[in-house]
């Protein structure tokens, strides 16, 4: 019976290989003596039989076409070993797709029908003005994409600046004086061996802003400061404010007292003299009765005698 070395094989290929590169070997031992010890070879696929093609004799596994790993990067299918007398086994055969440098990069901003940006004079040292985007189908070093800027001129150098990893272009320093239309070449490059490259062209505008905005959002140093001055004055006059209220309630309250002590005093003093008053009048008046009875009692004793002179004549 033929039985195969491994359960499992593995191999590697480069793309874009011509037919009939070499992929691997599988290997099958049948243990009887010859004749009776010859194996023969063959493969067995779910899909694409065109792909590969195994040596019936030795178990070479040679390509059938050319490979793309973009479009597919790996194959997996059956070999079989069959021995002179019918006896058969299988093992798992999977085929890596290496990558190469096939693909240079391509831009996804700027491309010919968006290539131009528009901001304001409005920005400031670090300002991201935009960013540069491509991609590249391959992988690896071969996949990696950096940004350069192409026959810079000063101008173009003065204002402006790129980070080759992102690709974001950057203001060099504060400006509010410049405008006009600004155009920077720009390429991107992979770092495969060699490597691929593509360029285009940038327009940046600078427009005169109406706004006095800058470009970005950046934290506003003197808001911050009379955020923080409002907040110290608040925390400072509040717990004063609350002693102020405290001390005009105290004295309000000390007020309301006094003046009811006075009240009470005003009523006991007055009452007292009214009493004092009213025992004196009462003294007058007696007295001036007795007076006025005397009066005319002492008329009365007057008046008599006349009366009785007159009678006698």
């Amino acid at each position: 019976m033929a039985e195969f070395l491994h359960s499992d094989y593995e191999f590697r290929v480069e793309e874009e290989r011509s037919t009939g590169e070499l992929v691997g070997q599988v290997t099958a031992i049948d243990r009887d003596l010859p004749p009776y010890n010859s194996v023969i070879y063959s493969l067995l696929f779910h899909d694409q039989p065109d792909v590969f093609s195994i040596d019936a004799s030795d178990g070479t596994i040679v390509t059938c076409r050319s490979l793309d790993r973009e479009i597919t990067n790996y194959f997996r299918f059956v070999a079989r070993a069959c021995s002179a007398a019918n006896t058969c086994s299988t093992t798992h055969v999977t085929v890596h797709v290496t990558d190469i440098n096939d693909h240079a990069p391509v831009f996804l901003f700027p491309v010919a029908a968006d290539n131009n940006v528009s901001v304001t004079n409005r920005f400031r040292r670090g300002d991201v003005i935009t960013r540069l985007v491509a991609v590249d189908a391959d992988v690896g070093d071969n996949g990696r994409v950096e940004y350069q800027l192409v026959d810079v001129d000063h101008v173009v150098d003065f204002y402006f600046r790129l980070d080759y990893v992102t690709g974001d272009i950057l203001a060099r320093q504060d400006s509010s004086a410049v405008t006009g239309s600004y155009t920077l070449v720009v390429a991107a490059v992979d770092a495969g061996t060699p490597s691929r490259r593509v360029q285009t062209a940038l327009t940046i505008v600078v427009n005169i802003s109406t706004s006095g905005k800058p470009l970005q959002s950046q934290p506003n140093a003197s808001s911050d400061d009379n955020l923080a001055v409002v907040v110290v004055i608040v925390g400072t006059s509040l717990p004063v404010a609350i002693l102020l209220l405290a001390a005009i309630l105290v004295l309000l309250r000390n007020r309301a007292r006094v003046e009811r002590t006075a009240a009470v005093t005003s009523h006991g003093v007055y009452g007292s003299k009214l009493s004092s008053e009213g025992a004196a009048t009462n003294q007058e008046y007696a007295t001036l009765s007795r007076a006025r009875t005397s009066t005319r009692l002492a008329a009365a004793v007057t008046v008599q005698p006349r009366y009785d002179n007159h009678s006698q004549v």
